[in-house]
């Protein structure tokens, strides 16, 4: 869909600065909104191990390591996705006009 807005030439190109600025914006939520959830993960995970008795480089890098777990999950999900929804538009090559005998093409 976005594809499609860029490639329309009915967008003016502050209106495409504008959609471009959104995106942007929307994006940066996004990612700070997952760095908030990451951190919150990691630490509950290093509180957790604190708890347990871990020393505390144990503890943090148990936090650590989770955190990194999940994004790299994350990131695979979204590769995954991407890999089987976004796939290229096959289009068919054009033909040539058919010819007539007296040599005037048919095609309109």
């Amino acid at each position: 869909m976005p594809q499609r807005i860029l490639c329309s030439r009915a967008v003016a190109g502050a209106n495409l600065v504008q959609l471009l600025t959104v995106a942007a914006l929307f994006s940066f939520q996004v990612l700070v909104a997952l760095v908030a959830v990451l951190t919150t993960l990691a630490a509950a995970r290093t509180e957790a191990l604190g708890a347990a008795g871990r020393t505390a480089a144990e503890a943090l890098t148990g936090g650590y390591r989770l955190a990194f777990a999940v994004g790299t999950g994350l990131l695979l999900a979204a590769l995954a996705v991407a890999a089987t929804v976004l796939r290229p538009r096959k289009t068919e090559a054009p033909t040539a006009p058919a010819a007539t005998a007296s040599g005037i093409s048919t095609a309109a």
